[in-house]
Order: structure tokens, then sequence, then C-alpha cells
């Protein structure tokens, strides 16, 4: 991962290129990757967070550290030489031999979340990873079809549940506002079969998951479109005969109300939240929580939007989504 005297802007306060006493040449990022991601024991779980807030910090606000962040972890990630502390490949690859530590998947999970969340250009370039080569006859799977199998994996598997808030905090942000990305999700054409099957499920311990699964066929559904890989038509059908419209509120419903959501801010995110040595009461990303909140209306509204209807989409200055039904009527009176 990036050096802070590594190709970036200054944010010291010095001007690029000022006269200044030699600064260490230590990675003081790569430094505080390698703290955040490191499986250690459960004491060390506060000092982890801090990193993973410095890393935040230091990429609030600055967009081009965020896409050289992103650039550069694709590029280790792609890399022959393994990097132990690559959020992607600890993303992507989903070692089980760190089952033992969900916070090394979480923090992975949230440092990626703030380099794509509400940046289109970010979300593109994440888009271009994939594994296997399709001149070798390797099947070749993107970046959100893997993370969306690992999810459906650590759900079957009944992984801690840290572990698949992980993957759907950045499989929502990144789908929010999204058709391609929507697209790419739904290419995998089993996925949205695999989710809602999940949701139907009763299990009460896995509330937080159950309803974060349902916010995402929500939003899969609501930046679909006709020509997405699975069409709007067919995910209806799935949301309101599989899964159905009262089950689909209630599990978002019963997110929202979730004390981890509802009472975020005024619960511990720290060590002091754990109880009798177990792992400490941290699930989610303050960004992602206002994400969540703000929201929360129009996903549960979402099921009953017309199938026919596309929701406009303004990316960089461009709309994507249109009504059908709109579409058709204008032809029909050109035709007439």
């Amino acid at each position: 991962m990036p050096s802070a005297s590594e190709a970036l802007p200054q944010t010291n306060g010095h001007l690029n290129g000022a006269t200044s006493p030699a600064p260490s040449r230590d990675n003081v990022i790569s430094a505080l990757l390698e703290v955040a991601l490191a499986t250690s024991s459960l004491q060390a779980f506060d000092v982890r967070l801090a990193c993973c807030e410095c890393i935040k910090a230091y990429m609030h606000g600055h967009s081009p550290i965020r896409l050289f962040f992103l650039r550069r972890a694709i590029e280790g990630h792609l890399s022959d030489e393994p990097e132990p502390d690559n959020i992607l490949t600890i993303l992507i690859q989903n070692n089980p031999g760190h089952s033992g530590d969900p916070y090394r998947l979480w923090i992975a999970s949230v440092l990626l979340f703030h380099l794509l969340h509400e940046d289109y250009e970010a979300k593109n370039i994440a888009m271009q990873v994939s594994e296997g080569e399709a001149e070798k006859g390797e099947d070749v799977v993107t970046c959100v079809q893997a993370l969306a199998s690992n999810l459906v994996s650590a759900e079957q598997n009944l992984e801690d549940e840290r572990a698949s808030i992980a993957y759907l905090t950045i499989l929502c942000s990144w789908l929010y506002e999204d058709h391609d990305a929507v697209n790419d999700f739904l290419s995998e054409g089993s996925i949205v079969q695999s989710i809602a099957q999940l949701v139907t499920q009763d299990n009460p311990p896995r509330t937080l998951t159950l309803g974060l699964s349902a916010v995402l066929l929500g939003i899969v559904y609501e930046f679909s479109t006709k020509d997405s890989p699975v069409p709007r038509d067919t995910i209806s059908q799935i949301l309101t005969s599989r899964l159905g419209r009262d089950r689909y509120i209630d599990r978002i419903t019963k997110l929202r109300e979730h004390p981890m959501i509802r009472d975020y801010e005024i619960l511990p995110q720290d060590l002091g939240s754990s109880h009798g040595g177990s792992l400490p009461q941290v699930y989610f990303d303050k960004t992602f929580v206002e994400f969540v909140k703000d929201n929360f209306s129009r996903i549960v509204r979402a099921i009953d939007r017309a199938p026919g209807l596309e929701v406009p989409v303004v990316a960089n200055g461009i709309q994507k989504g249109i009504s059908r039904e709109l579409v058709d009527s204008l032809k029909a009176q050109l035709d007439d």
C-alpha cells in the first residue's frame, strides 16, 4: 500500500517542492495498515481501530488520495507477490485461516467502503478488478461477484456475523445508484436467488445480516433495468412472491430499529463494548450507519415500484434510467 510520501499531494502544511528537513522514509500508511489488518489479540482491538481511523482521516475529503490508494491496492492485489495487508486480497480471497479474527475482514471492508462510497470514478476503477483468465479457459469473476459469492458462503457456513456485514457494507454502498454495478452483480444470475433464500430464513440472532441482505435486494431492484442480466420483472417476482412484501419490510424495519443501528451514536465503539472476553460489539462504520438511515424510506418503498419504471440516476453529469412505459407511449404517439 502507498507511502505517505509516494506520489501524493502533501497534506502536512508543506507545499510540494518546499525546502524542509528530509522526513523519515518509514512507510507510515503501510505501518498503519499492518497494525489494523494483522491478526492479533483482543486487547489490541482499540489500537487496530485507531489505525483504521487514522487512514480514513488521511483519505477524507481528498479524492486524488483515495484514487491513488485504490489503484495501488489493485496493483498489489494483481501482483505476483502477495501483500498480506492488501484490502482487496483480504476481501476477495477470504482466507479461512483468519476466520478466528473477523475484524481483519471487517476493517478491510471499512477501508474499501470509504474508497468507493459515493465516488463513481472509484467504483468504475474497482469494477475492472477480476479473477481468472478467459484466455486459459478459466471463469472470470469480477470483484462485485466475488464479494457477493463470499457473502453467501459466509452465511451458509454461519461465519461470524461481522464477516457477512463486511461484505454487505461494501455491496450496499457500491450498488446504490449505480446501474453498471448492479448489472455486474446480476451477471451471476443465481446470486439473487441465493440471497433471497437467506432472507427468508428465520434466524433472530442474525437480524443484522437478514436486514442488510433485504436492503441489498431492495437496492438491486431499485437500480436494475429492463436490460439487466436479470430483468426487473424477474427480480420483482422474487421479492414479491418468494420473499414477500411483508417479510421484506419487516426485515429492513427490524434492522433500522436494532440498537446497533438506532443507538449507534451513544453505544461504545471500542473494546469496552465486549463482555466476558467476547468480541467487541462493533459491527458498523459510522458513515455506513448514516447511509442506512438516510436511505431507509426509499429502500423500504422500492418493492412497490412498478417493474416498468426505471429509476433515473445522474452519474458524472449523465442521466441513466428512464420509464419504459413512457418510451412506449411516446413511440405509440409517433406511430399515430
